[in-house]
């Protein structure tokens, strides 16, 4: 596999260049695998449609980037078979130029690896009992795709004191599916303008919502033919209402159950009552009492209010 680097003198031109091809953050998401971030998403970044969330202000990729190098000094301490060294340089594909890898240390040793550093809060900590999260896995391998390389290695830090390690060998059949993904994605929908399918994630409603912020008071006429979804909708909303009161019902039993106690356990099943009290911020109070403040700090954002069904007029 041949690669060419890119190095930029500002982080302001990497992020500019990072549009013009798919990264190992893009690759889970171009696939469906994560969970915060759709294709539509991708394709509306890409194709300069909207501009790339800047998440630098997040605490979550503040310590994460604070945290990177003890993370990565760690794995240096457990592994003194391998050199751990930085790559400052975007890697970009010859064959495949719009396929880019960043990584976060290149490994030498018995062959060439990627060590990736990652940070993840408690909450998250059921996501990597077997390995990293799956849209983590296909970051590494298109990384591995891009480079050529032989192995990788994902660090993780829990919780800011639990630290985990896992080895993740090449695997040409994750390789091949990814790169199907990945060149598809570009030639298909990016090249060409063309908005990708719906996946049905989260996070494609908020950015369909960002794409029509301003809608029209027309109606758009088609025949139930054309839009089977319109019953599909219809229907999932009745079976989803029918299975919240069944869970709802059985819930409620067990809880009647367990009273004061802190759960319930079966042969099989652990069931633990989680009980807390919850702060509230009222709104209401705050803007009478302070509205230029209110105001101040209110930001509007467009918001996807979900689609209400009711008769046809036609």
């Amino acid at each position: 596999m041949r690669y060419r680097e890119l190095r930029f003198e500002s982080r302001d031109e990497w992020l500019e260049a990072r549009n013009n091809g798919i990264g190992g953050s893009d690759a889970g998401a171009v696939m469906g695998l994560n969970p915060y971030r759709s294709p539509l998403e991708v394709w509306l970044e890409k194709t300069g449609k909207v501009e790339p969330k800047d998440l630098s202000d997040k605490e979550a990729v503040e310590w994460g980037t604070r945290l990177e190098p003890m993370v990565a000094q760690k794995f240096a301490d457990n592994h003194p078979e391998l050199k751990v060294l930085r790559k400052n340089a975007t890697m970009v594909s010859v064959d495949r130029p719009w396929a880019f890898a960043n990584i976060d240390r290149e490994l030498r040793g018995d062959g060439r690896g990627i060590l990736e550093c990652k940070t993840a809060g408690l909450r998250s900590a059921d996501q990597w009992v077997f390995g990293p999260p799956e849209h983590y896995i296909a970051q590494i391998q298109h990384y591995l795709s891009v480079t050529g390389w032989d192995f990788a290695w994902c660090a993780v830090l829990i919780g800011g004191q639990e630290y985990r390690e896992f080895y993740i060998p090449r695997d040409a059949e994750d390789i091949a599916a990814i790169d199907k993904a990945v060149d598809a994605f570009w030639n298909e929908y990016v090249a060409k303008d063309v908005m990708p399918k719906m996946t049905g994630l989260r996070s494609e409603s908020g950015a369909l919502a960002g794409m029509y912020p301003n809608p029209s008071d027309e109606y758009l006429s088609v025949m139930d033919a054309d839009m089977p979804e319109l019953g599909e909708i219809s229907d999932l909303k009745r079976q989803i209402k029918a299975l919240e009161e069944r869970k709802s019902k059985a819930e409620n039993i067990v809880k009647a159950a367990i009273g004061e106690a802190k759960g319930i356990e079966s042969e099989s099943v652990r069931a633990t009552w989680v009980r807390s009290t919850q702060m509230t911020f009222d709104r209401k109070r705050f803007e009478a009492d302070h509205p230029d403040l209110a105001e101040e700090y209110t930001e509007k954002k467009p918001k996807d209010g979900g689609l209400r069904l009711s008769p046809s007029r036609c």
